[in-house]
């Protein structure tokens, strides 16, 4: 059995999809990320840490079979086989890796996206950690923290989302919730010609930890709760790959909780209610964003894991 690199660490209002679409779709919505540091850091460029054993997986995904269908046991929420979902040669381990691409316009069950998602029955008191690996390649074209209208120009990368309660007989044609991921990591540039990111350096207000050394980064930003806040915001560099786990509590209550891994940087347990209901909340990669970004980007992921028991 081949070993992994250990990666360890952790938006949007969706909607039920049209029934008359044509991809395989799960839901979608749109977030409005409120950026709140409590943790910022360099990072290292790779993870020194333990092997895993994909065996120890209850859900794996390495993309050496490609992308369809065998490599994801889950759903895709795509515009096109062609053009938003690939394979990259551009590995983290092994010789291939996803790549998903979203383009102007690339409208699917309500949002803008080019994601795969897996549901892992994570009900209430259950603990899962969950890996992966990703890059912001060298050619992702950024945006500034917002439109000209003022609107956030938010790029969700990773999340877990909310859904009907079957239990209560709900369903996607029926449920009228509508709420944020309760977890998900979000991508963002700090340029320092940005007037939001100038606000946010001068302030000083709500945004601990901000500091010159995020200034013309590009960063990642855990967002967390019910409702979701930022709480960690990391630098990272294009080109690189970046290894993630989250060791995850779900709950309803004050007893759930996330501690979160980055390339080998932990950060401390954040506590809190983190289910909207009893329903599993799903997992999805790849990535999802403001209608309002014109530019064609990609994301590539490698090397996914999620487990019931510590990797």
């Amino acid at each position: 059995m081949r070993k992994l690199r250990h990666f360890e660490l952790t938006s949007a209002t969706e909607t039920a999809p049209s029934s008359s679409h044509k991809v395989d779709v799960y839901r979608t919505g749109s977030f409005l990320l409120t950026v709140i540091i409590l943790y910022s850091g360099s990072m290292t460029t790779l993870a020194n840490a333990a092997p895993l054993d994909a065996e120890q997986c209850l859900f794996y995904a390495d993309f050496e079979e490609g992308v369809f269908p065998k490599a994801w046991k889950g759903r895709y929420e795509i515009k096109s086989r062609d053009k938003s979902l690939q394979i990259s040669n551009d590995a983290r381990s092994g010789k291939y890796a996803a790549q998903f691409t979203v383009r102007e316009g690339d409208w699917v069950a309500g949002g803008t996206r080019s994601e795969a998602t897996f549901d892992s029955d994570n009900g209430e008191d259950v603990e899962e950690w969950v890996a992966w690996s990703f890059m912001i390649p060298l050619d992702f074209k950024d945006s500034l923290l917002r439109d000209k209208n003022g609107k956030s120009n938010w790029q969700t990368i990773g999340q877990w989302h909310v859904q009907p309660d079957r239990d209560k007989g709900e369903t996607w044609d029926t449920w009228s919730g509508k709420s944020s991921p309760s977890i998900a990591l979000n991508y963002l540039y700090l340029d320092e010609s940005d007037p939001r990111v100038q606000k946010m350096m001068h302030s000083g207000k709500n945004i601990p930890g901000m500091g010159p050394h995020l200034v013309n980064r590009s960063v990642i930003a855990l967002s967390y709760g019910i409702p979701p806040k930022a709480r960690a915001l990391i630098a990272i560099d294009k080109g690189v790959w970046n290894d993630v786990k989250f060791h995850i509590r779900w709950s309803q209550g004050s007893n759930g909780f996330v501690e979160a891994n980055f390339n080998g940087k932990s950060s401390q347990k954040i506590r809190g209610a983190n289910m909207y209901n009893a329903a599993s909340h799903y997992f999805k990669i790849g990535m999802y964003r403001s209608s309002s970004i014109s530019n064609t980007n990609s994301v590539l992921y490698d090397d996914v894991c999620i487990s019931r028991s510590p990797t």
